[in-house]
């Protein structure tokens, strides 16, 4: 819901714009589904972004860093999964201040995984262990369930790069247009 969001967003809420931006990234999405890596679909996500018109080196700036720094998917995934997993052995939902430092690490983990297959979660362990109190038992189930979802989480980190591509170049459009008036 939030990529398509995003997705609208970039087409200046226009139903058909937005479905065209997003079946000129479908193939990148599949390939993303299919290999369980970002990396593998940037030449997709190129040609997608080519399709919709972009500003071709905008475009290729933007996507070759969100690839491996972007990850909406596991950003929503890893914390549903924990939070699901915590209730499920009956234990309590963190405070919020326990949260925040929990948010904090995430992100910091999140940069060292580099278009990893299923390396989101390796990273999140001892975070996972450190900050909601994971037992082994935990960690087993909630890495079993990310690789599980892994095509998914990433399908939905290659659509978001995607909006990123687009909202990032409607941006610069809207910026020097301004700067010509």
């Amino acid at each position: 819901v939030y990529v398509s969001c995003l997705y609208t967003l970039a087409s200046f809420v226009r139903r058909e714009k937005s479905f065209l931006f997003i079946k000129n990234f479908f193939p990148a999405v599949i390939t993303g589904f299919g290999t369980m890596s970002s990396a593998s679909a940037l030449p997709l996500l190129f040609e997608g972004a080519e399709k919709n018109k972009t500003s071709k080196g905008l475009s290729r700036l933007v996507l070759s860093i969100t690839v491996n720094i972007h990850f909406i998917g596991d950003c929503l995934a890893i914390p549903l999964f924990s939070f699901a997993l915590l209730q499920n052995f009956g234990m309590s939902f963190p405070d919020p201040f326990s949260f925040l430092i929990f948010s904090f690490f995430f992100v910091l983990a999140k940069f060292a995984v580099a278009a990893v297959p299923a390396g989101g979660i390796l990273v999140m362990l001892t975070v996972l262990e450190q900050y909601f109190g994971f037992s082994t038992s935990m960690l087993s189930m909630v890495t079993t369930i990310y690789i599980l979802f892994d095509p998914i989480i990433t399908a939905v980190n290659v659509a978001g790069n995607g909006a990123f591509v687009l909202l990032f170049d409607r941006l610069s459009l809207r910026l020097n247009s301004r700067k010509i008036s």
